[in-house]
């Protein structure tokens, strides 16, 4: 009786050990594959998130282009940004007024400052050009 006992025991201790380590190769084996899975799900991720910020920069940069093509949104710019007029339309610009200190007064005073719109300082800088000698 001894001997089947011990029969059994080593019977199931070394089916004990096929099973162990088949489940070791397995996962060995399943590391690999798993965990190249994972890493090409994490850059899936990544590149959807890069794809919806370069579609939500690509509507807004079509939204901008939808107004530049809108002739109201041109001469509003244009109005705004070059100082343009209509003929007949006199341009204003309206400075906030500051009391200056004693000290930017003296420095001020020394400037020049020309407020006329900038196509008529380029034309003025083509005269003086064309007038020296």
């Amino acid at each position: 009786m001894k001997l089947k006992n011990w029969s059994v025991k080593k019977y199931f201790s070394l089916s004990s050990i096929v099973i162990l380590s088949s489940l070791v190769l397995c996962v060995v084996f399943m590391f690999s594959p798993l965990q190249f899975y994972f890493k090409n799900q994490l850059e899936l991720n990544n590149l959807k998130n890069q794809l919806t910020q370069v579609q939500m920069q690509k509507d807004q940069l079509q939204t901008e282009l939808d107004r530049w093509n809108d002739k109201n949104y041109v001469i509003a710019k244009a109005r705004e940004r070059l100082g343009f007029v209509f003929p007949g339309e006199l341009a204003v610009s309206v400075i906030e007024y500051k009391p200056a200190s004693k000290s930017n007064q003296a420095s001020k005073s020394n400037q020049l400052v020309n407020t006329d719109a900038w196509y008529k300082q380029v034309g003025e800088s083509f005269i003086l050009t064309q007038s020296l000698p």
